[in-house]
């Protein structure tokens, strides 16, 4: 049985030095691979992280503007992370302003239907 406890400890130490060597030569590749497993599991929010499933990453960029470049993740519910649209970092600002004052954007739009007419 000691046989076999060092038989598997070698392989361990070998699946580490292997992995380690793997990740040193080819660290862009895993850099890459990080920010894939990142973007489809964690959020970061005032609380802390969240980890779940989220949405799949958009090729055509921002889902409201279509804007080109890195988005983030506005999810809606903390125990269902597929509850979410990836938006651009305009985008995600608005949105955030406009759920925290809810009534403003009906009222805008009223103020504004006033003045015009």
């Amino acid at each position: 049985m000691v046989d076999f406890m060092l038989d598997e400890e070698k392989r361990r130490e070998y699946n580490r030095r292997k992995t380690k060597e793997w990740k040193e030569k080819n660290q862009t590749r895993w850099t890459e691979i990080q920010k894939q497993c990142r973007r489809r599991r964690c959020i970061t929010t005032t609380n802390g992280h969240l980890w779940g499933t989220k949405r799949p990453y958009p090729e055509n960029g921002c889902e409201l503007c279509n804007r080109i470049g890195r988005l983030h993740y506005h999810h809606y519910d903390d125990n269902d992370l597929r509850k979410g649209i990836w938006v651009c970092f305009l985008c995600h600002k608005f949105v955030e302003r406009v759920e925290k004052a809810e009534g403003i954007v009906e009222k805008y739009s009223k103020l504004k239907n006033e003045v015009c007419n």
